[in-house]
């Protein structure tokens, strides 16, 4: 066991009363890395805390409800950039993708290259579809767990864009596939 002087500062402590020391009720600090406590009881000893914790029907004072709400609202910014990074990166991709086809049709010869320029345009759709749905997940994610904490919550405008630039990026995508 650690005497106050010898923990490092910051370091997490416990007071733990020093029976093996023959002074009954005094006691020292000491790190909790050094504590000898199971899982089963950590697990338990964290569940207690959570059931110490405000429920989320209790009413969350100004300051906290305002932090959650931008908590909340730089989600929806976070998600919204996303949405608008995978729009260029489908629109682009479907131009490409368009702007060579035409040149193909009027009948200009393209040199041979590792990718055409179809693949390459069903690579940036495939792209802006993929970022896309990973950010809406980790948004709904991210929503979810400050629904459970906090107990607050409204639907999200964002989430409902970002499936519908998904839709029609799918769209864009099966368009580039099938006209192979």
């Amino acid at each position: 066991m650690s005497s106050p002087q010898n923990l490092r500062p910051g370091a997490a402590t416990i007071a733990v009363d020093a029976l093996a020391s023959g002074s009954p009720g005094s006691s020292v600090m000491t790190p909790v890395a050094e504590l000898p406590i199971s899982r089963s009881r950590a697990v338990s000893a964290a569940t207690a805390a959570e059931e110490r914790s405000p429920t989320p029907t209790a009413p969350l004072d100004t300051s906290t409800r305002l932090a959650v709400d931008r908590t909340r609202l730089a989600y929806e910014r976070t998600l919204m950039a996303w949405v608008r990074t995978a729009t260029a990166l489908i629109s682009f991709g479907f131009t490409i993708y368009k702007f060579f086809e035409f040149e193909h049709g009027r009948g200009v010869v393209s040199a041979t290259h590792m990718l055409t320029p179809r693949q390459f345009g069903m690579v940036m759709i495939g792209t802006g579809l993929t970022a896309l749905t990973l950010a809406t997940f980790d948004h709904r994610r991210n929503m979810r767990r400050i629904r459970d904490e906090f107990g607050t919550g409204s639907r999200s405008v964002s989430t409902v864009v970002a499936v519908i630039v998904s839709g029609m990026g799918l769209l864009a995508l099966i368009a580039a596939m099938v006209r192979g």
